[in-house]
């Protein structure tokens, strides 16, 4: 600009000219900035990122709307194009039909073209310079405030410092200014305006980072598409996770404890609907399809009981055997609460399963009433209904809650009066609260004879709710095998069948059964043999570390053996091993089996117990026992095949515990002649029913008992125990048992 006017014959000067061109050049660039589009426009590689940017946007919300378009792209811009020129030239005919029909002339036109350049040149602001050209005089603060201006838009045109320049324009200058002084006033003020901006971090977005965020955005885009699935899931657990973290903030609140029951509701669900069983890996059952009303003894009377009467009594003590179905009793209670009243906001009772094992963790000296109400507000903890201590005090006091103690044998011998007392405080505190307390029958003490109305005892399954239980399993029945056939073929086996009315038991022998290669033995010895070996071998393919049952079965026999003298002893019905009994006699098996007693003791235990079911843990690891006393029977019978004599002296000293094992040594020692002759002298009845599972023998003795025996006949119908002797007896279809029956009954 100096260059071509610094001549010019309207008196500008060289400040004046520069000044002129540098205001004008700012205001433009100012616009022009402020112009996204022309950003996009004048930086085209950071406008390909935002135009990126935003197709992927696109893509994101309108992905499947562009997918199902039929019509390919270029086609559509070819339409839109053709659809352009289409209008361009039907404007073009439009200017051209008016001018033939003399309805618009040329004048006119021109008019119209004038207008419309006189309206983009009033968009020009005309620069005023003759102030400046008929200024006679200058001040130096107007001298010094021009340089300043000068640095001022150097620094927001992103303009170097340019102190030659300033030196150009204004080392000739009528208010005596020197050069380091005009070159210290422009740089000391570009240097402070620089450094303002350099700090604004608008400035920096606008100036720099604006460029590159667009490529940013494009790429996050990019990510969401791409990976839109993922992030989905990231989100929704980072949602969930949240919401959760806030409904265990406010649970507690009485304002959301309909709320909060709900949630509770569904936990128990969740929790309960499906019943896990050890030897059934990632198979479980619905506890709804395969739960049967159980029936109860009331002792003091005899009196049998049914499920729908026991709903009537307040409180109530369950006693039964291993696997008689305690525990799976209060699941079905809390679980079927939770299916009623899911959808309801009454909730006239609101029941709470604690297992009292969870007791064992407690000090004995920190024991009581408190310590077992803190344990309920865990309990509602665990199925999801968080910080309910308020809940829990305001409704015990109101009667509301219906307290359900499972396990009371599983609490350690030790802490038990303790517990005991804690949870009698706790009834008598709270009279007007439901209760249902279970207990194993061996153990049981009367402990809650003065808090309860009842105490019952779990009976036996009678054949209709054998074959009510036997429902769930049909589905999984091999097509040439019936229900009907299951429950036959127990009835031909009647020793079988006694097993098969405990709901463990039961259990075990339908899932052997939906086994299409598994038919049931005859004999109960057969059965143990079949069915523990099939047990023993759960996973082996795929997870057993201990691969050799035999391995298992010998650490099984060891343990049954040790628990049958050690009860025999003991004068125990409690047939439970401590923990460090059980490891004790297990180490001293394994150097026999080629197993290390210090690295085999515990995965062997783990094994046994999580896949077969044959032993279980009770008081949460601190005892073992069997999973029903005949399995303990069979294995310490297997024990001794080879030791004759010593069974004969352990029957001698306890018929009573030891007469089971007899029986059951019968059906797998070969030649049981000289034992049953010993055991004849001792108890003729228990000889008798050695028949029954006896594989071999002598005749000439089997004829003795059984002439002894047909005068009795008629004794059974009063005799419980001698009618299911003659029923084991008449129920072998061996040839040699056929005879027997011929011979008991012809006679008559």
């Amino acid at each position: 600009m100096i260059d071509l006017y610094e001549k010019n014959s309207v008196g500008l000067t060289t400040p004046e000219i520069t000044k002129i061109y540098e205001e004008e050049y700012t205001k433009l660039k100012e616009a022009k900035d402020s112009n996204l589009w022309e950003k996009i426009n004048d930086y085209l590689f950071y406008g390909l990122s935002w135009c990126a940017a935003i197709g992927f946007f696109i893509l994101l919300i309108f992905k499947k709307t562009i997918q199902s378009w039929e019509a390919h792209p270029i086609n559509t811009f070819g339409n839109w194009l053709g659809n352009q020129i289409s209008s361009i030239r039907l404007l073009l005919n439009l200017f051209l039909k008016l001018y033939r029909k003399q309805l618009i002339n040329p004048f006119f036109l021109i008019t119209l073209c004038f207008l419309f350049i006189t309206s983009l040149l009033n968009l020009i602001q005309p620069i005023d310079v003759l102030d400046r050209i008929m200024t006679t005089s200058i001040s130096p603060e107007v001298i010094i405030q021009e340089i300043k201006d000068y640095a001022e838009r150097h620094v927001e045109n992103d303009k170097a410092m340019d102190s030659r320049l300033m030196i150009d324009l204004y080392e000739k200058n009528s208010v005596g200014l020197t050069t380091p002084e005009i070159t210290k006033i422009y740089e000391e003020e570009y240097t402070k305006l620089k450094e303002a901006k350099d700090s604004n971090l608008w400035e920096k977005i606008n100036d720099d980072l604006f460029y590159g965020l667009g490529w940013f955005a494009a790429l996050a885009l990019l990510i969401l598409l791409v990976f839109k699935e993922a992030i989905q899931g990231w989100v929704t657990h980072f949602i969930n996770i949240f919401g959760k973290w806030l409904y265990n903030q406010i649970a507690g609140f009485e304002l959301f404890w309909n709320y909060s029951l709900k949630c509770y509701k569904k936990g128990l669900i969740n929790k309960h609907e499906q019943l896990k069983i050890p030897f059934r890996p990632n198979r479980p059952l619905s506890l709804q399809e395969i739960y049967v009303d159980l029936q109860f003894l009331e002792k003091a009377n005899n009196e049998p009981i049914n499920f729908s009467e026991i709903k009537k009594c307040n409180r109530l003590v369950i006693k039964g055997q291993p696997g008689a179905g305690k525990t799976l009793l209060l699941k079905y209670l809390v679980l079927s609460w939770a299916r009623e009243k899911l959808n309801s906001s009454s909730n006239e009772y609101v029941p709470i399963l604690l297992e009292l094992y969870r007791l064992n963790e407690i000090e004995i000296s920190a024991l009581n009433m408190e310590v077992l109400k803190q344990k309920l507000v865990a309990a509602l903890d665990r199925d999801d209904f968080p910080k309910a201590n308020s809940f829990v005090e305001r409704n015990l006091e109101k009667g509301k809650l219906f307290l359900l103690f499972d396990g009371l044998d599983e609490v350690k011998s030790l802490i038990r009066p303790q517990v005991v007392g804690a949870i009698n405080d706790l009834l008598d505190k709270y009279d007007k609260c439901r209760a249902i307390i279970t207990c194993r029958a061996a153990v049981y003490r009367n402990d809650f004879a003065e808090s309860v109305e009842k105490t019952l005892d779990i009976k036996e399954f009678s054949d209709r709710q054998m074959r009510l239980f036997l429902e769930a399993w049909k589905s999984q029945m091999p097509p040439d095998k019936s229900i009907d056939q299951l429950i036959q073929t127990l009835r031909d086996r009647p020793l079988i069948m006694e097993l098969a009315r405990n709901p463990l038991m039961l259990t075990i022998v339908a899932h052997l059964y939906t086994e299409p290669a598994f038919v049931l033995p005859q004999s109960r010895s057969d059965f143990y043999q079949e069915s523990t070996h099939i047990l023993l071998n759960q996973w082996q393919n795929n997870f057993n570390q201990y691969k050799e049952s035999a391995h298992k079965r010998r650490v099984l026999q060891n343990l049954a053996l040790f628990a049958q003298d050690n009860a025999s002893q003991q004068q125990k019905n409690d047939l439970s091993l401590d923990y460090e009994i059980v490891i004790e006699q297990i180490q001293k098996v394994l150097p026999d089996l080629n197993l290390n007693p210090e690295t085999d003791t515990q995965p062997i235990l783990k094994e046994i117990v999580e896949r077969s079911g044959l032993l279980l843990e009770v008081e949460r690891g601190d005892k073992y026992q069997f999973a029903h006393l005949s399995l303990q029977e069979y294995f310490a019978a297997t024990a001794l095949r080879d030791r004759e004599n010593e069974l004969i002296e352990r029957f001698k000293n306890d018929r009573v515990r030891w007469r089971e094992t007899v029986k059951l040594w019968c059906g797998f020692a070969g030649n049981s002649t000289n034992l049953i002759e010993v055991i004849y002298q001792e108890d003729s009845l228990t000889a008798f029913e050695c028949l029954a599972d006896a594989q071999e023998v002598s005749p000439i003795l089997a004829e003795r008992i059984i002439e002894e025996f047909k005068q009795k006949l008629v004794q059974a119908n009063s005799d419980e125990n001698l009618a299911r002797a003659f029923g084991a007896v008449a129920s072998d279809v061996r040839e040699r048992g056929r005879g027997k029956v011929e011979k008991l009954f012809l006679s008559f």
